[in-house]
């Protein structure tokens, strides 16, 4: 056994100063020469182990390294074949020995699917490295910690929310039973969890793991902190989500004023500088829902000269900003204002995605809005009946983002007169959304409306008497409180 033990090491230290080597190479910019190395030491690493460790166990350690390095190198098609050859071999063999080891594997192995953008694929692998820390350093050890985190954030990247708060939770036990409820170590679990937990609209619960972790925060770093600016918001963003509206907006502007006024900045200047941009954000969304649009419009500007400072007036990432500072104009119906903005945006897009492209979509059919509000409708027409194409091609046509792009053309072909065109893409709308909401459901009366205002102008009265029946029928059920069955 010790034999075998040295063996082992001896070779993990063989793989690390081959790995280590290759991503010096990397770094200087060599990867013709990196990949080289990668190639030629592969055989011989192989030939110079012999049979130190477990078939299998061996073969699984050289691909893992070799994996690592292809996905340092942007091989990732070589890296993902890797990946699946790794599987089968750790399906085969055994993991009564070396434990260590393939516990080290299935983790690198998480990692890198995780990196491929698969979590579906990381998730066992995490699992089975837990499996695995658990037999080893038992159930309740705080050393597992950080891999539940990790398989935390994966379940969550696979749309598995309870699964991963069952994990934050099982973390914040951990930490709360090794090293007391106030520990340093919970905030970031606690965040994490509240942050989920506000997802999937579980409010109070993520109210009360948010404060906590803010308390805890607070306690580490002091109240004016950034990071304790940044735990504010969080708790501000709950508020928002339950309609808290002043107490939400106190917290978030003394959450950035925390942010704003912070001397100890992270090393990485970046991280500062997207959580201002974050914060401001959010609390102009929360002012321009309550109808305080110069409020919302400045802190939307500042965001955006702070954005073109740092990237340029010509870089894709400016276009959020672009779009919420467009919104805020829309919304305070200056569509004079929100034009330019949303011409910018649809330029960025389309030379990043092309003019077909889904992300250009979205700009291209709030463009298409705004000029049928300025009596622009030739273009508008134009520009939505290229958005629906796009929201077709791409999802088909009964989705309900296809019925979004179907309600905003048949608004335009409306104010052009050009009412059949319009109703029959009124109705299309209902159809899909009654698919959506199911046919007794609120969210289809203001479709219903619209399809009777077009009957009526088109003077097809005969067929308005069973829908105003129909939307009278919705409208008592949502005042009764109560179901409508038809």
């Amino acid at each position: 056994m010790k034999v075998m033990m040295d063996g082992a090491n001896k070779m993990e230290d063989e793989l690390q100063k081959l790995y280590s080597e290759v991503n010096r190479i990397i770094e200087e910019g060599d990867l013709e020469t990196a990949r080289r190395i990668v190639e030629e030491n592969y055989d011989a690493l192989v030939d110079s182990l012999g049979d130190v460790v477990p078939p299998g166990v061996e073969q699984a350690a050289m691909l893992d390294i070799l994996a690592q390095l292809r996905l340092s190198l942007g091989d990732t098609n070589e890296a993902e074949k890797l990946l699946e050859q790794i599987e089968r071999i750790l399906e085969t063999s055994g993991t009564e020995t070396n434990v260590a080891m393939l516990e080290n594997i299935l983790s690198h192995v998480g990692n890198m699917y995780k990196a491929l953008g698969q979590s579906g694929k990381a998730v066992p692998a995490f699992e089975s490295s837990l499996q695995i820390q658990e037999n080893t350093l038992g159930e309740d050890s705080p050393l597992i910690v950080r891999l539940l985190m990790g398989l935390a954030a994966t379940y969550l990247e696979n749309d598995e929310e309870e699964k991963a708060i069952e994990t934050f939770q099982r973390v914040v036990a951990t930490i709360e039973r090794t090293s007391g409820p106030n520990d340093e170590q919970l905030a970031l679990p606690l965040a994490e969890m509240g942050h989920i937990l506000l997802e999937v609209e579980r409010f109070d619960e993520a109210e009360a793991a948010l404060l906590r972790s803010l308390q805890i925060t607070e306690q580490v770093y002091g109240p004016e902190h950034w990071q304790t600016g940044c735990a504010t918001c969080s708790v501000a963003r709950v508020k928002t989500a339950k309609g808290e509206f002043l107490e939400a907006e106190s917290l978030y502007r003394k959450g950035l004023q925390y942010v704003e006024s912070s001397t100890d900045f992270p090393e990485n200047e970046d991280e500062i500088l997207m959580s201002k941009a974050n914060i401001r954000g959010d609390l102009a969304e929360l002012l321009d829902a309550l109808q305080r649009y110069d409020e919302a419009q400045e802190l939307w500007k500042k965001n955006l000269e702070e954005k073109e400072k740092e990237l340029g007036k010509d870089d894709v990432e400016l276009t959020p900003t672009l779009l919420g500072l467009a919104s805020s104009f829309q919304d305070a119906e200056k569509y004079d204002q929100a034009e330019p903005l949303l011409r910018r945006s649809r330029k960025l897009l389309t030379n990043q995605f092309g003019p077909m492209g889904l992300e250009t979509c979205e700009a291209m059919i709030r463009l298409a809005t705004v000029l049928h509000y300025l009596k622009k409708d030739d273009e508008s027409e134009v520009l939505a009946r290229q958005a629906l194409r796009i929201r077709e091609s791409t999802y088909g046509p009964s989705h309900p983002s296809t019925a979004e792009a179907c309600n905003t053309l048949a608004s335009i072909l409306n104010a052009l007169n050009q009412c059949e065109e319009s109703l029959t893409l009124m109705q299309r709308v209902l159809r899909i959304h009654e698919t959506e909401y199911g046919a007794d459901s609120l969210e289809l009366a203001v479709t219903l409306e619209l399809i009777i205002i077009l009957l009526d102008k088109l003077d097809r009265k005969s067929e308005i008497l069973p829908l105003l029946l129909r939307l009278e029928k919705l409208m008592e059920s949502e005042a009764s409180g109560l179901d409508f069955q038809s």
